[in-house]
This record gives C-alpha cells, structure tokens and sequence, in this order.
C-alpha cells in the first residue's frame, strides 16, 4: 500500500511540475516586441516594464543608426534631447501601451522624463498617438502635452 501511494503521489507531483512548466515558459522573453504600429522589435530596452535604458538604446542607436529603436524626431524641446533620450521618447511610443508611464534618467545631463502614451488614433491614415512628458531638470519640473505622428518605419514627428 505505502509503494502504490508512493507511486500516486510521484505522479500526482510530476503532472503538477508539467503543469507549472507550461506557464513559466509563456512568461520568458518574447522573440520580439509588437510596436502600436504593428512593427516587430527585438528589444524593448525595459520599456515594457515602465523604464527606458537609455544608455543602452543611445549604444544600439550608435551601432546601427537605422531601424535598431523607434526615434522621436522634429523635436524642439528643452533641455535639448540626445540620441539616447530620442530613442527612448520614440521606444515609448511605439511600444508603450496608453495610460502606462515610461521612465528614464539621462545619465549624463541629470535629466529625468515621464512619459505616457494617452490616445491612439489615425491622422491621414497614419497612426498618432497623443502623450505628455513630465521633464525634470535641475530641481524644476515642465509638463508637454502633445502629439506624434509615426512618419516611417520606426521614426515618429511631433505634430504642430
């Protein structure tokens, strides 16, 4: 009797460790990021997570200039924006989901931005989304409100 409840209870646990096995496989990384756009990413650069590596994205930027991370271009904003901090601004926008905040520090200017995607629409059969940026510099804090127009693979253009 103690060898069959033995038996029972080593493959009662066995299907429970196949069972658990299945979910913690679905949980790994995917091969690639879906962007808002349909475009696939092979990187997200934590912004699916709430962050932005930007060191790391102002790396990729430099090694491959083209198509390595969504870019935010046409931007005239202060303090001014680096590679870096453009890429994490597009990243946000094209992975970002609406009402979710994307962080990052500028590691070299001290700069830290908030960003949140807060509608998607269609302007001229392009996709748009609108957004505000809590920018931090030097102790003061400045709200944008605006809108971004993706303008070709991977580069989005505020609106004006």
């Amino acid at each position: 009797m103690e060898g069959a409840a033995m038996r029972k209870t080593g493959t009662a646990l066995a299907a429970l460790l196949c069972f658990v096995s299945v979910p913690l496989a679905a949980l790994a990384d995917p091969s690639f990021y879906l962007g808002y756009t349909g475009k696939k990413w092979t990187k997200d650069y934590g912004i699916i997570a709430g962050t932005c590596d930007a060191a790391a994205v102002s790396k990729s930027v430099a090694a491959k200039p083209e198509g390595a991370v969504a870019m935010m271009n046409g931007a005239k904003i202060r303090p001014k924006l680096d590679e870096g901090d453009r890429g994490c601004w597009g990243h946000a926008l094209e992975l970002a989901v609406v009402k979710s905040t994307v962080v990052w520090t500028n590691q070299v200017t001290g700069v830290t931005y908030r960003l949140v995607p807060t509608r998607d629409f269609q302007q001229s059969e392009r996709p748009c989304r609108e957004f505000t940026t809590l920018i931090t510099a030097d102790g003061r804090q400045h709200m944008i409100r605006g809108v971004a127009c993706r303008r070709g693979e991977g580069e989005w253009a505020l609106r004006t």
